[in-house]
């Protein structure tokens, strides 16, 4: 068994030889597929209530090797606070990174979001953003 490309995970390719046990086919072939969803930028902020965050919550998708992935959609939801996001739903750019920046809501205190990467495969999705109104 082996990746024809292991560096590349929109063009990856496996090589599995006639006979290979299935436990060896089946983890290699999650191993290509799988993705990771993280926090880059833009958690823990701090700003008046009701007002837009100075930064954008921004992630970041890699595959299973670290390489970043564009054209990965990226679904942005308010979890708590009532407050709104600038986009429900972004595409990860060719950095793997996708944005959106919250408005606080209303009134002081803890406003969370998410970000869900979109595919079967995608590790530590959804992550979960947080901002306080002052």
């Amino acid at each position: 068994l082996t990746q024809a490309d292991p560096g590349n995970f929109l063009t990856n390719q496996l090589r599995i030889k006639a006979g290979a046990p299935a436990a060896e086919v089946a983890g290699l072939l999650l191993g290509a597929l799988t993705t990771s969803l993280s926090i880059v930028s833009g958690n823990l902020q701090t700003a008046l209530h009701g007002t837009l965050l100075p930064n954008p919550f921004v992630v970041l998708v890699k595959d299973a090797n670290g390489n970043p992935v564009p054209g990965v959609t990226v679904t942005w939801a308010v979890a708590s606070g009532a407050g709104s996001l600038s986009a429900a739903s972004t595409t990860t750019n060719a950095a793997g990174k996708a944005s959106s920046t919250l408005t606080l809501g209303a009134l002081a205190g803890l406003n969370t979001a998410t970000a869900t990467a979109s595919g079967s495969y995608v590790a530590s999705s959804p992550v979960t953003f947080s901002a306080t109104g002052t």
